[in-house]
């Protein structure tokens, strides 16, 4: 036995001595360079690509064989353009296994690899040659391996070193720039049906859309060569920076398995969770779901969806986002679609949303949400601080006015790359404390310009239909044109205004449009047309009828002009209608009135005047004539004074109108009421006593 070891270690020792011999042979007798033409040559005939390796081509040795490529390029196809380079490129190969039919390549380094990729106008690329010929359906053979086949060279690859490495992408065809720089990706061993691992890093920048980003990723995986299917386990990827208009973005993607072919992707169970930063607001969201890719036509479907999301809300706290669903992405047409069921801050949502283009992005969206109260996201306005205290009046001067806090502008830059069409379904909905129902708006954004057309809702009895729009150009513009039917005005205007000045039921039309950065520009820009016209309400703040009796009474003193009788209006107080119509034309904030039209059982009301909307202001003369045949309440007191008009300004800024009879308008009517009426009475007179003396002629006449 010790005999045989001996005879062993001998040949052993002889094998070694061989192994080094022969390399002293080959090192002393071969030159690799002397083959770099051939190799050149060889490249050029099978890709027509140009091969360059300037500096000489180094050999190893045991334990590996390998070689030192140094600095290499590779042009285009036909083209002197480079395609790829690297400062350095390595291969080695381990000797020993190469006896037992094992060509394993013991590590492949490369340093400052460039890759350029290019995609012209009509679409080919400066790749095509280099990508597989053939039917992209082809199945993975399933046949059994022979004996012999199972003894045929084993490749392995005991690791893979890239570091330094960066690839740009050039599309002509979208006219953008991706750049993917310090790349670095290690490998642990790789070899059939063994399991490995990997660590990757890089950094993305990109222009359509803007990318800033910086990704890692790891797995363990496992591959299949003659299967073509690969298992990848406990994968994990981040990336951190900015995204479109996302200033910070932080994402990680987790995956405890999933399987990859040429043909497809199938990974049972994705988890996504991402954290977006705008200012001092974040959103986070989790996104979990099994994802299923069709590779060859860059579709990939995402069954059993789960979405968990916080959103800042406008007006402080956040908004919680829980939904189910299903999502669908198709790469060569830029399409995403999803399906969502779940709740929105506690309302019940049903939502189809994608995307139909991505750079730049194209929304659509078809929404239906069971309860919106708007004014719970409408971002509180903060009252101006007081810069100090109020200063005391001087002796001889006069304290100035403080001044109004200056407004803020309207921001509506984000319309300006909006792009995006859709539906919105509403239940019950509520906007500025205005409560409607069944409210449906379709809605279309594009080039600065959102139109909102049709938009129809129910509201307090009645019915709404009509559209908006608006224009983020350098002055903003915007337009309603809105048709109220049988609405309950004034539960509208208590909601709206905090105050309902009319009551009644009825029509109300607006077909209006302004322009302005602020809300007071807006109110002073108005141009455009009103109408309404209601039945069985009341004009509040003012009854008619006492002013009149009250004037009746002043008339009775008459003597020489009276002082005019005037008053605050009151809530309490009101006057009654059967009707009540009247048109407006509105000019730069400014809302003329002349053909105000209203019934009441006492008396009939006419108008005409301006209200200033851009001053809050009111200039407008009410005017009240008594009917001929009183048969309302107060009727016979006020006989004397029917067919008289009683003219009433109403005047003030909207939170303090004030009223007054025109009195000199009143008297003068109503002396030349008297004196026709006067005149009338000798008219009677003397034509009775002309009949009479007639009558008393004609009888002399017959002597009768």
């Amino acid at each position: 036995m010790p005999k045989v070891l001996k005879y062993l270690l001998l040949a052993l020792a002889g094998l070694v001595a061989l192994l080094v011999l022969a390399a002293i042979i080959v090192a002393a007798t071969f030159n690799p360079n002397d083959y770099k033409p051939t190799l050149i040559q060889l490249v050029q005939d099978k890709t027509q690509r140009t091969l360059s390796i300037p500096g000489d081509i180094k050999l190893t040795f045991f334990p590996r064989i390998g070689a030192d490529l140094g600095k290499v390029a590779i042009s285009e196809r036909q083209n002197a353009r480079v395609f790829a380079s690297a400062e350095h490129a390595q291969v080695a190969v381990a000797l020993l296994p190469v006896f037992s039919k094992q060509f394993i390549i013991d590590q492949i380094l490369v340093d400052g690899l460039v890759v350029n990729l290019h995609r012209y106008k009509d679409h080919t690329t400066n790749y095509d040659d280099l990508l597989p010929k053939g039917d992209g359906n082809a199945q993975p053979s399933t046949a059994t391996s022979t004996p012999e086949e199972a003894h045929a060279v084993q490749f392995d690859v005991g690791g893979i070193s890239l570091t330094n490495a960066s690839l740009g992408l050039t599309d002509e065809a979208k006219n953008s720039t991706l750049a993917v720089s310090k790349l670095n990706l290690r490998t642990g061993p790789i070899a059939q049906g063994k399991k490995s691992n990997f660590e990757l890093s890089a950094e993305v920048k990109g222009d359509k859309p803007s990318l800033a980003l910086t990704v890692n990723a790891k797995s363990n995986f496992t591959l299949d060569l003659a299967q073509q299917r690969h298992v990848f386990d406990g994968f994990s990827a981040s990336l951190k920076g900015a995204a479109a208009d996302i200033p910070q973005l932080q994402m990680t993607l987790s995956a405890p398995s999933f399987e990859l072919s040429p043909q497809s992707l199938k990974a049972p169970a994705l988890a996504l969770e991402a954290t977006i930063t705008q200012g001092t607001r974040s959103t986070t969201a989790k996104l979990g779901g099994a994802l299923t890719g069709d590779l060859s036509a860059q579709r990939f479907e995402l069954s059993n969806l789960s979405l968990e999301a916080a959103l800042p809300n406008p007006a402080g706290g956040t908004l919680a986002i829980s939904a189910k669903g299903k999502a669908s992405v198709n790469l060569p047409h830029e399409a995403v679609q999803a399906s969502l069921s779940g709740k929105l801050d506690g309302m019940r949502v049903e939502a189809q949303v994608g995307l139909t283009r991505f750079s730049p992005p194209a929304y659509s969206f078809d929404m239906a949400l069971d309860d919106l109260d708007a004014d719970r996201y409408m971002a509180k306005s903060t009252p101006a601080a007081k810069t100090g205290p109020t200063p005391t009046k001087a002796s001889g001067s006069s304290a100035a006015p403080e001044s109004p806090a200056p407004e803020s502008p309207f921001d509506l830059s984000a319309l300006q790359s909006l792009d995006a069409r859709g539906t919105l379904k509403v239940a019950s909905f509520k906007f500025a404390n205005i409560r409607t129902s069944n409210v449906r708006l379709e809605l279309h954004a594009a080039n600065g310009k959102v139109n909102i057309n049709p938009m129809t809702a129910s509201l307090y009895g009645g019915s709404l239909a009509g559209s908006l729009s608006a224009s983020a150009s350098k002055t903003p513009h915007f337009a309603a044109q809105q048709t109220l039917r049988n609405i309950n005005i004034g539960p509208l205007l208590k909601d709206a205004l905090d105050k309902n000045p009319v009551d009644g039921k009825g029509d109300v039309t607006i077909d209006i449009s302004t322009a302005g950065a602020t809300v007071s520009q807006l109110k002073r820009a108005i141009n455009g047309t009103a109408r309404l016209a209601l039945q069985d309400g009341a004009i509040n703040g003012i009854n008619l009828a006492a002013t009149i009796r009250n004037a009746k009474a002043k008339i009775g003193m008459l003597q020489g002009q009276p002082a005019p009788q005037q008053g605050a209006a009151s809530t309490q107080e009101k006057t009654d209608f059967t009707e009540l119509s009247g048109s407006f034309k509105i000019a730069n904030g400014v809302a003329h009135n002349d053909d105000l039209s209203a019934k009441t059982p006492l008396l009939r009301i006419g108008g005409n005047g301006d209200i200033n909307l851009g001053e809050d202001r009111l200039d407008y003369t009410v005017k009240a004539t008594v009917v001929s045949t009183l048969q309302g309440q107060g009727g016979p007191e006020l006989q004397q004074l029917k067919g008289l008009t009683v003219p009433v300004k109403l005047s003030g800024p909207f939170n303090a109108i004030r009223w007054e009879i025109d009195f000199g308008n009143l008297v003068g009517d109503l002396v030349k009421g008297k004196v026709e009426a006067e005149v009338q009475k000798q008219v009677d007179t003397q034509k009775g006593q002309i009949e009479q003396q007639l009558k008393d002629q004609l009888k002399g006449l017959f002597g009768k």
